[in-house]
């Protein structure tokens, strides 16, 4: 399941872009554009162990039913060693594979042909900064281990290689998919076990617009929906003679409401916003300063008028 590793895992974030505002004030009208989470964060509960002589992990980040990654570990399996004298050698080992699946990648470095996935910490930013490599290095080494024996037959752990080696708890791998002909980068967390022969699953994320980060463990990223943004500052709303015009562009009529409160907040009146044009007579309404409120499905408006 999920876990809280540090001040800034899961914090709720408000990011504030160009073209992305989180309100719009506009001739003193407030006008509130939806906001919407743009990370999809997917919580494995239970956690998922793996563990035994071959045991596979299948992960679809973004969960269209296309399978993205593929996690294997093996153990007590034959892996080579070289001598510097010249020669190898099969002894048992340990691997954790990483294999990106069709145009996929892993944040990963090379070393001496070998390719090996980074292990980040919480808050490390996972973007196009990050060195990647794709399905041409399809065995990348999380965990890459030999194991002798001494001359007493103890075991003796001859080599070592990968930066999820050891036991790692709750690391991030990092994550890059190509998807509709867009690029989304994600994280899975994970930990690994002390032995190197077992390890967890704990959660995952991706950030669903194209090309931006997204920091490991980040589970919450608001913005406002500029669509919607767009709809609201076309809302007109004005009174004359007890009466209140309002139009609202592309309005579906079938939900929506109006209400009309006085400077104390209290409720005076409620109407359903049945057209995008309307003209509704307050005959009996005491001269003054009201608040108009219009709510949608999509976004809510707010308007000080006097009404006399």
């Amino acid at each position: 399941m999920k876990r809280n590793n540090g001040p800034l895992a899961g914090a709720h974030k408000l990011r504030s872009y160009s073209a992305l505002a989180g309100a719009f004030i506009i001739s003193g009208n407030i006008l509130q554009g939806q906001t919407i989470n743009v990370i999809v964060h997917t919580n494995i509960d239970p956690d998922q162990f793996f563990d035994g002589g071959s045991s596979v992990y299948e992960l679809d980040l973004n969960n269209d039913s296309t399978i993205d990654f593929t996690l294997s570990i093996l153990t007590n399996t034959d892996v080579t060693v070289s001598y510097p004298s010249g020669g190898t050698n099969e002894i048992p080992g340990n691997i954790l594979w990483a294999i990106p699946e069709n145009a996929n990648a892993i944040a990963a470095y090379q070393t001496a042909g070998y390719v090996f996935p980074f292990a980040f910490y919480i808050t490390e930013n996972v973007d196009g900064d990050v060195s990647w490599y794709g399905n041409s290095y399809p065995l990348q080494s999380l965990i890459y281990s030999g194991i002798g024996s001494t001359s007493g037959g103890a075991p003796l752990q001859i080599f070592s290689s990968g930066s999820w080696f050891g036991g790692q708890s709750e690391k991030f791998l990092g994550l890059r998919i190509e998807s509709d002909g867009d690029t989304h980068y994600g994280w899975l967390r994970m930990s690994t076990s002390d032995d190197n022969k077992s390890f967890t699953v704990i959660d995952y994320a991706f950030n669903t617009l194209p090309d931006e980060t997204i920091e490991t463990g980040q589970t919450e990223l608001l913005i406002v929906d500029i669509a919607h943004s767009h709809a609201i500052a076309e809302v007109s709303v004005y009174s004359f003679d007890k009466s209140l015009y309002i139009y609202v562009p592309g309005k579906n009529t079938s939900t929506g409401s109006i209400e009309i409160r006085n400077t104390s907040g209290q409720l005076v009146y409620r109407y359903a916003l049945e057209s995008g044009r309307m003209h509704i007579h307050l005959a009996d309404i005491t001269p003054g300063v009201y608040g108009v409120r219009i709510i949608t499905d999509t976004f809510v408006y707010d308007k000080n008028i006097f009404l006399d």
